[in-house]
């Protein structure tokens, strides 16, 4: 081995570098000659490092929980019926009243809309058994720390995650039904079930609203009917005998009262058969669209797939009764109830609807009538109320047929646009950029721990190091080479 001296001419440091006023690029360079040295010289230590915390990464990513986006479009056109039952001569529409996604919001994440949700796709079971392994520790912090929960609670605290992870977009003529959730199969199930429940509650909520009108319609008829049958006594006996039309007046109103009650009670009733049938015959449409996909998905796909599994949980849920369909029921059977205790005769094909129309034909006093009429404030009041109870025969009569226009219309006025699809991947998280963080975090920690242990040596190994532990420029470098 022989060594020798190369003789490098002293330079001279720049005023600025000195002063801080520049880039000292020496000094970089010598930095990073250093590291590339500690790298040569540790290269195991920072490879295994290196391959650790990128195991680290993986690992991590891997262990956060998945979340899958799953979302539902429905094309809503504004209904302009029931606005024209109470007031025929209003002069327009476009009011956000009349708009049919209006309280949409509302409707779908009220929490007993939520609660019959996760009753309905059996939530509380999937929840538990489909839970991350973060989300699995920190169930046994809690169960440690706050002790164990209970059915109801573990239900609540379900709910109460469906309402922030669910959301629901409306304008005036869209819908916009979606979740975010950890299980691609239930994220399908719920968003399925959420849309299905929508449709449903918007059709009891407008068949009822005009069935409502038009018992309110019924109710003001028969109080049109009674003043009618009391102006015409009051015109026939005001000559003859005033006592006996007084007397027959005081029986009359709590017939009255009781007759326009069975009549309301008769076209409610009417209209919650009409509301379930409709709702039946919906969910029996439905359920055969599920069936005929599922057969062709059959075909493509293997029983396991996620499509097809899908699939059957919706054509299971649509055989079991919907939240809508069990309150229909429950508001039938009070309805037959109080119908019954009032008096009124049910029969095998409903309520006898059409018997409350019985007799509602247009009065016309004829002419020997209007003979007997001598008194100007009767006959007033006479056609005041025949004129009254015929402009509400009118009403009743288009309402009627308004709600028949109604149901056969509602398949056309919401459309599913985009009906829910199952996920292929999850929105959250970002796998390529956590797995590009930790590359560089990884590469970073092996440098560093390069750097550490060459430190740790304590050697001087370039010229820089001298001139910044000493202080004093370097003259000549003395290098090692083999002969």
């Amino acid at each position: 081995m022989e060594e020798h001296v190369t003789g490098e001419p002293v330079r001279e440091e720049d005023p600025a570098e000195e002063e801080g006023g520049g880039i000292n690029l020496r000094f970089i360079l010598g930095i990073v000659s250093w590291l590339r040295l500690a790298l040569r010289r540790h290269w195991m230590g920072a490879s295994a490092v290196f391959v650790l915390t990128m195991a680290a990464a993986v690992g991590f990513v891997e262990l956060i929980p998945r979340t899958y986006n799953v979302w539902t479009s429905i094309r809503a056109e504004r209904n302009q019926i029931i606005a024209t039952l109470g007031n025929p001569t209003r002069p327009g529409f476009g009011n956000s009243m009349d708009s049919p996604t209006r309280a949409a919001s509302d409707l779908i994440l009220r929490q007993d809309n939520l609660v019959a949700l996760a009753k309905q796709t059996n939530l509380l079971e999937s929840w538990y058994k489909h839970r991350a392994f973060a989300g699995r520790v920190m169930d046994i912090v809690r169960r440690i720390i706050h002790g164990p929960l209970n059915d109801e609670e573990k239900a609540d605290a379900v709910v109460t995650v469906l309402g922030r992870k669910m959301y629901v977009n409306a304008n005036d003529d869209k819908v916009v039904i979606g979740i975010n959730w950890p299980d691609p199969n239930m994220a399908y199930r719920l968003v399925d079930a959420a849309q299905q429940n929508y449709l449903e509650s918007r059709h009891v909520r407008e068949i009822s609203m005009i069935a409502e009108s038009i018992s309110i319609l019924e109710s003001h008829a028969k109080e049109a009917s009674d003043d009618v049958q009391d102006a015409l006594k009051d015109v026939r006996q005001r000559t003859t005998a005033a006592a006996p039309a007084r007397r027959a007046k005081t029986s009359e109103p709590a017939r009255s009262a009781d007759d326009q009650e069975l009549a309301r009670l008769q076209v409610m009733l009417a209209a919650k058969r009409r509301a379930l049938s409709d709702l039946e015959e919906f969910r029996r449409k439905r359920l055969s669209e599920l069936q005929a996909q599922l057969a062709e998905q059959k075909a493509i796909y293997s029983d396991s797939h996620p499509v097809v599994v899908n699939l059957e949980e919706s054509i299971r849920a649509l055989n079991q009764d919907s939240p809508q369909v069990v309150a229909l029921r429950r508001e039938e059977q009070d309805l037959e109830a109080e119908f019954q205790r009032r008096g009124g005769v049910l029969t095998p094909e409903g309520t006898g609807d059409s018997d409350s129309r019985a007799g509602r034909e247009p009065i016309v006093i004829d002419r020997a009538t209007r003979t007997d009429v001598r008194e100007d404030y009767g006959r007033q009041r006479l056609n005041a109320a025949i004129s009254r109870y015929n402009i509400l025969l009118d009403r009743i009569s288009n309402a009627r047929m308004e709600l028949d226009a109604a149901r056969a219309v509602y398949k056309y006025r919401y459309v599913v646009v985009r009906p829910p699809k199952h996920p292929n991947r999850p929105i959250a998280p970002n796998r390529p950029r956590y797995l590009a963080l930790g590359l560089v975090g990884a590469l970073a920690m092996g440098l560093i721990t390069a750097a550490g242990l060459e430190a740790r040596r304590g050697r001087i190994t370039q010229s820089w190091m001298v001139e910044r532990l000493v202080g004093l420029p370097v003259l000549a470098q003395v290098d090692e080479q083999r002969s």
